[in-house]
């Protein structure tokens, strides 16, 4: 039997997780399921912006900085401590059942998480796909 998506736990998780790579909130929306973070990255003193939120049934990181390849290693991160906090939790069994929501055809992030075995339609470039079977 499959877990009903409890956005309360997930928006808790992911707010803990950015938290403890020390970025400070900014302001956190319980009924929207948002939270805004700031931080300075100590190694080249780059600002970071990072948002967390819940939306359409998914879970979504965001993050603003000058420094591209810095945002690549805190996305990273983020989504790896997930996984590892999910498997500990035992939320999940396997990274298996984590899935990511880009297209696979141009990489946009596709609009919401479709149900098992259905087909979601990039809003970019218009490629019919399934997710999760």
């Amino acid at each position: 039997m499959e877990k009903i998506f409890d956005e309360n736990y997930y928006f808790n998780q992911i707010t803990k997780i950015i938290q403890d790579q020390n970025f400070q909130l900014i302001i956190k929306d319980k009924d929207n399921k948002i939270v805004w973070f700031f931080g300075t990255e100590l190694v080249s003193g780059n600002d970071v912006l990072v948002i967390g939120q819940i939306i359409s049934g998914k879970i979504e990181w965001l993050a603003a900085s000058q420094n591209h390849p810095l945002l690549i290693s805190i996305l990273t991160k983020f989504v790896n401590t997930f996984k590892e906090e999910m498997i500990i939790l035992k939320q999940i069994n396997s990274e298996d059942q984590i899935y990511h929501l880009e297209c696979k055809y141009c990489g946009n992030i596709l609009s919401s998480f479709p149900g098992k075995g259905k087909s979601i339609e990039c809003d970019k470039c218009n490629y019919e796909q399934v997710i999760w079977n």
